[in-house]
């Protein structure tokens, strides 16, 4: 348990010695003067900037693909009455209801001839 503590200790003890060897990181010394030179350009009129059609040509892509996917589902017969009618069929079959009973049967059936 001891050793545990000195570990911490001395982990700590590294840790804030490395932190007295940190030194203070230098900015660029032209920051400031390109700030103001544009500054004064968008005063003065001289700057020119052309706005993106990023977002335009995000929305129109999401609206084709939409589209795109709207399509296949009617190619296959997703909306149609008929296919939704023949799963409400299938769930009905007596297979599907029986089925459980039929398997424990078969399980019963299998252990019992391999004794």
């Amino acid at each position: 348990m001891k050793d545990k503590k000195f570990n911490i200790e001395e982990e700590v003890e590294k840790t804030m010695g490395s932190i007295d060897e940190i030194q203070r990181v230098e900015g660029n010394p032209f920051l400031f003067t390109r700030i103001q030179e544009r500054l004064r350009q968008k005063e003065n009129g001289d700057v020119v900037t052309i706005p993106s059609r990023v977002p335009v040509w995000q929305l129109a892509m999401v609206v084709s693909l939409f589209f795109i996917n709207g399509l296949a589902l009617m190619q296959s017969g997703y909306f149609d009455m008929e296919s939704n009618v023949a799963v409400e069929e299938v769930a009905d079959e007596d297979w599907l209801v029986n089925g459980e009973e039929d398997d424990l049967n078969y399980i019963s059936w299998i252990y019992e001839n391999h004794k």
